[in-house]
């Protein structure tokens, strides 16, 4: 059996090398075989990703950030854990931002299920590309939408997980996540929200019409409301922000759905007083509330 490590990266540098030669050296101690894809030089990422899925041989495929690490035990621990061939295996991850390190703790007897869900209202433990290994037949059809220039494994990855009927789970944080603060999708600009949000609502548009719905139009909705409480803090009319107006429109049709979300109550509240679009009924029910 053998594990396609599919690695993009803009140019390779110091820490490209480290995250490599981490990989050869836990690969090297035996266990499953390792196909080693290393995309260089591909921009946007969606192009990278899918010359690497074009470059893949493995019958699983697993993804690293080049400026990530994978943690000791990382490929022993994948190695037993594709023992019973499962569609899907998820492992835990350090986050370096708030130095937690986080799992995917299934609740549901269905894991595979619950995992699906949990993707599709972007549960920050199971949202990733890079804490799984995936049976490469599920990737066939699907590819990353090149027109993203960041979120596309957000938009890919629930296409993917929807066909897979096992699942094995490990707690251990085996990948170490590092927050680039310089890198593009976390630049506050008007192209990141407009990509956010239409990435978010093409996600609900492919789920809107399954039993997925509401988990779908979830980060959607988060998003949006985000958005909105930040432009009503500076007094911005609704109509006057052409972005905002257009995400109004398409919540509209969907205020029942909007409201069974799974979302924080504030969310909801917020998504639907944006698309009432009362000015003043929302500074007052935000106020009666303590919603700031």
């Amino acid at each position: 059996m053998t594990v396609s490590v599919i690695v993009p990266c803009l140019k390779r540098d110091e820490a490209t090398e480290r995250c490599l030669a981490e990989i050869r050296r836990q690969a090297a101690s035996g266990g499953v075989e390792l196909d080693l894809v290393v995309v260089e030089g591909v921009s946007p990422c969606a192009k990278a990703r899918n010359e690497g899925l074009r470059r893949a041989t493995g019958d699983y495929i697993a993804w690293v950030d080049a400026d990530d690490e994978v943690r000791n035990g990382w490929w022993r621990s994948i190695s037993e854990a594709l023992a019973v061939r499962p569609d899907v295996v998820v492992f835990g991850w350090h986050d370096e931002k708030s130095s937690a390190d986080l799992a995917f703790c299934p609740s549901d007897s269905n894991p595979a299920r619950q995992l699906l869900q949990d993707v599709l209202r972007d549960e920050v433990p199971c949202s990733f590309l890079w804490n799984k290994v995936i049976r490469k037949d599920l990737w066939s059809g699907v590819r990353f939408d090149e027109r993203w220039f960041f979120q596309e494994d957000f938009a890919v990855l629930p296409s993917v997980l929807r066909k897979a009927q096992s699942v094995v789970v490990i707690a251990e944080p085996l990948y170490w996540y590092r927050f680039n603060s310089e890198s593009i999708s976390r630049k506050e600009t008007p192209l990141r929200w407009r990509v956010l949000l239409d990435v978010c609502w093409q996600r609900f548009e492919d789920w809107r019409r399954t039993d997925f719905a509401r988990e779908a139009l979830t980060p959607f909705v988060i998003i949006a409301s985000w958005r909105y409480a930040t432009a009503v803090s500076e007094g911005l009319q609704l109509n006057a922000d052409a972005l905002l107006d257009e995400q109004r429109r398409r919540l509209r049709g969907c205020l029942l759905t909007v409201w069974r979300t799974r979302a924080d109550w504030r969310c909801r509240l917020r998504a639907i007083l944006f698309v009432l679009g009362w000015t003043w009924p929302q500074r007052l029910s935000f106020w009666i509330h303590g919603v700031k």
